[in-house]
């Protein structure tokens, strides 16, 4: 135990003011004031992040989206500049799967079609299946979709970094993030609790997000965010020759 404890503080320690502002300073600002603008109940601030004529207008879903195009971006930068066929393959793949989510998320533009045509069109996907997009068809898609990564941010960022890289094919070890990511973890915990926590012991009201699962947008937030910072962490902070061109 004392063993993964140096490791995390011996991580943590070689950190830069600026990384431990991205990575643990700014999300939690960034939450807590989506919260108290949401849970406070203050109708112009609440408009704000979740309007009430449709969430996807506001500042939850929409940061939500940057995140997401950011992640798109950092897979382009991979594949578009001097990197290992390999690892542009990789990247191109997280880089469709990003836009499958992107387009996901704002509901194949769908919202923006109704705003701007006065509800007089919607998107291709809801004229052709009459959904706005998969995860809102019948079954257990949306379940699946939210609670896949998870299991593998619990797995990623708070096993994986503390197991001895000898195990692990070299390419592995390249996404294999630093100990630092582990306490990801406690932020995710955090998006996960606070809201749900206000909500159940009737502390604030749900508000215009209703019952059910909406209330965790405020975790999807930090999901993409903590993907967000992974997939930057292992392009600009792990060395891709280290880990499989010099093996």
């Amino acid at each position: 135990m004392n063993y993964y404890y140096k490791l995390l503080v011996d991580d943590l320690r070689s950190m830069s003011s600026k990384e431990n502002f991205w990575y643990w300073i700014f999300p939690y600002l960034l939450l807590i004031i989506l919260m108290i603008f949401y849970f406070l109940g203050t109708h112009f601030l609440v408009e704000i992040v979740v309007p009430e004529s449709n969430r996807e207008y506001g500042l939850l879903e929409n940061i939500q989206l940057v995140l997401i195009l950011g992640i798109i971006i950092l897979s382009l930068y991979v594949v578009f500049t001097n990197h290992a066929l390999l690892q542009k393959l990789g990247f191109g793949l997280l880089g469709v799967m990003a836009i499958f989510i992107f387009l996901e998320e704002m509901d194949y533009g769908d919202h923006f079609i109704k705003l701007f045509t006065e509800g007089n069109q919607r998107s291709f996907y809801f004229e052709k299946f009459g959904k706005v997009n998969v995860h809102n068809q019948k079954g257990d898609i949306l379940v699946y979709m939210r609670r896949t990564p998870y299991v593998i941010i619990f797995i990623l960022f708070t096993i994986l970094p503390f197991v001895d890289k000898k195990y692990f094919h070299p390419i592995f070890s390249y996404i294999i993030p630093k100990p630092r990511m582990a306490l990801m973890i406690v932020l995710f915990a955090f998006a996960y609790i606070t809201p749900r926590w206000l909500v159940d012991f009737n502390i604030f009201e749900v508000g215009s997000l209703g019952i059910g699962d909406n209330i965790g947008e405020f975790t999807e937030l930090i999901v993409y965010y903590i993907f967000f910072i992974y997939i930057y962490h292992i392009i600009f902070d792990k060395n891709w020759t280290y880990f499989f061109e010099s093996k």
